[in-house]
């Protein structure tokens, strides 16, 4: 019984640690991920919402980028700018991921999809693309978003188009 006194209170404290999306949400990911997105490089984690900051993020997607001329990137200037950018990405009629999106997800689960980007209550959404300009696409073509979640989810997208 003292046992469970004990560990009652550190599983209230660690709920993060079982955040998860709903299943369906997360086999929309991952089919994305696989049928779309490109070497499977995108995955689904837990992070802790308490300790979340949003410009130590943006540092450590900046990070590559320090003395790197070769392949530069676009950053998300905001939360908003990222939701613009994940859904221009797959859903614009200009994007070249579009007709993979649509072969590969249903409209309801589009929807599902685009729901969970544009939630009102993710503590950011983060964006990363190549210029488009700089270097040779064979070895720049690759971009990624990261949505993180008010539960402690972090839904990592990469469409990585490099060989």
């Amino acid at each position: 019984m003292n046992k469970l006194i004990f560990v009652l209170p550190a599983l209230l404290v660690n709920t993060f640690a079982f955040a998860s999306l709903p299943a369906d949400l997360e086999n929309i990911v991952r089919k994305l991920d696989t049928e779309c997105a490109g070497n499977d490089n995108g995955n689904i984690g837990t992070f802790n919402p308490n300790s979340f900051n949003a410009g130590k993020i943006m540092k450590e997607l900046k990070a590559d980028q320090v003395g790197n001329d070769s392949c530069r990137s676009v950053f998300s200037a905001s939360s908003d700018d990222g939701v613009d950018a994940l859904n221009a990405v797959l859903f614009s009629s200009q994007s070249i991921e579009r007709d993979c999106v649509n072969s590969t997800l249903s409209e309801r689960e589009q929807g599902k999809l685009r729901a969970m980007i544009e939630d009102p209550t993710n503590l950011g959404v983060f964006s990363k693309e190549w210029d488009g300009e700089s270097g040779d696409s064979e070895y720049c073509m690759y971009s990624n978003y990261d949505i993180y979640r008010a539960d402690g989810t972090v839904v990592r997208i990469v469409f990585n188009h490099t060989d």
